[in-house]
């Protein structure tokens, strides 16, 4: 049945909850490595599961998603269960964000929000969901962390070097790229099949290596940059 995470939870290393339905509840869940199986769902979009932990492997099974609200800094990795959802995986966090095991969404979007993001492994929304990444600092990615997704939508404060380069980009529709301090610096390969669109908020300079929209689309693609 479903696991009710009522109170605060504390684990000097590692802890695991798995539950043949959904897990929830507010408490707050503190450990070194947490894993969290809920074949019914993790949390809801209304009331995530909070958590104090460096590494967590959430998954959810069906058409159920995982909500997470992560305190500070955190580690996706694989322990006991990849951080896989039946629907949406949604996790915010308080600290920077490292992705080190692949997160996918099989039916819905996913959803990163968190100081910074470090992408070293890919991410993948299936069923027509987007991946919306936003960090308030920095968004870097490894040029092996491909994003697969029907759109894809990310925004930063600044950016680290050429974030975006080569094979990472793997959408099917429209890309968007916001960096909300100035100063935006993008890798060259960068392509969309219908649109691309490009911007600095924050008045600095704005270099694309290269970029297309529209190239393996039947109708004309739309590009945008603006800076």
């Amino acid at each position: 049945g479903a696991m009710d995470v009522g109170a605060n939870v504390t684990a000097t290393a590692h802890a695991g909850f798995t539950a043949s339905d959904a897990i929830l509840g507010s408490g707050l869940i503190t450990a070194n490595q947490l894993m969290l199986n809920g074949l019914g769902g993790v949390g809801t979009s209304g009331a995530r599961i909070n958590t104090a932990v460096n590494v967590l492997a959430a998954a959810s099974g069906g058409g159920a998603g995982v909500y997470v609200n992560e305190t500070d800094a955190v580690t996706l990795a694989f322990y006991g269960v990849g951080n896989n959802a039946g629907n949406r995986y949604d996790l915010t966090a308080g600290g920077t964000v490292t992705v080190q095991d692949g997160v996918t969404a099989a039916g819905g979007d996913v959803v990163l929000a968190a100081s910074n993001i470090l992408l070293n492994a890919g991410l993948t929304a299936g069923g027509g969901g987007d991946i919306r990444l936003t960090a308030n600092g920095a968004l870097n990615a490894a040029p092996s962390a491909m994003l697969v997704a029907e759109d894809i939508f990310l925004s930063a404060g600044n950016w680290l070097g050429d974030i975006l380069s080569g094979s990472t980009l793997r959408e099917t529709q429209d890309l968007s790229i916001t960096d909300t301090a100035g100063g935006l610096t993008l890798g060259t390969g960068l392509e969309a099949q219908r649109s691309l669109t490009v911007a600095t908020t924050g008045g600095g300079n704005l270099s694309v290596g290269g970029a297309t929209a529209g190239a393996q689309a039947s109708g004309v693609g739309h590009l945008t940059l603006d800076s």
